[in-house]
């Protein structure tokens, strides 16, 4: 579903069963706000215009494929999957074609996100033990670890500029929203201090 930036005007784009798109979760707006690539069917990564007449699978695989995210200049998308029995990071044309594993361990890896310039992707991963974030080339070479925290940190979020990524994470013993340089993970601060449950950042654009 769809609606204006006020909340008026509400639609839905994928109706149940229809197109083969049933079970719609995770959406994400293309960059010219033309298109949205979604998780469909609890496994596949399909995408709608934003009236919901054209519709199209991308992947078709027995794997669970999630977590779609769009490169800045609308040519491809990067996605979770669980395809080769663990969480890795895959990329592919927008058409579903070019499909190429960025990430190859053992571990999982899961939530990719673009930088604005699309040069590199951040995401977090298991592999030394908890989830921390990462940051890799969009080719997915010179991975380089930024959070550090035996407790978790999770879902990067970049910022307009880059200069900036925003993370859950749960080293105060509850889940808060912290930022970090990206370029070193330093700089370290908490921005939500809450006494409840703070996650999944976001930035204004």
């Amino acid at each position: 579903m769809i609606a204006n930036a006020d909340g008026s005007n509400p639609r839905v784009i994928t109706s149940p069963f229809s197109g083969g798109a049933q079970n719609a979760y995770s959406p994400s707006w293309s960059p010219d706000g033309l298109r949205i690539a979604f998780e469909c069917n609890l496994l596949a990564i399909c995408v709608v215009d934003t009236t919901g007449a054209q519709l199209v699978r991308l992947t078709a695989d027995s794997g669970y494929d999630l977590q779609p995210a769009w490169s800045p200049d609308g040519a491809k998308i990067a996605f979770t999957t669980e395809r080769d029995r663990n969480g890795e990071i895959y990329v592919m044309n927008a058409d579903g074609t070019g499909l190429v594993n960025l990430t190859n361990n053992r571990a999982y890896d899961e939530w990719a996100v673009w930088s604005p310039d699309g040069s590199k992707i951040a995401f977090d991963s298991d592999r030394d033990g908890n989830f921390e974030v990462y940051v890799m080339n969009a080719d997915g070479t010179a991975v380089q670890r930024l959070a550090r925290d035996p407790t978790g940190d999770e879902a990067p979020s970049w910022s307009p500029d880059g200069s900036t990524i925003a993370f859950m994470t749960h080293r105060d013993g509850q889940w808060e929203v912290y930022t970090m340089s990206a370029a070193d993970g330093s700089g370290l601060v908490n921005i939500s201090k809450s006494p409840g449950f703070d996650g999944w950042p976001a930035w204004w654009r």
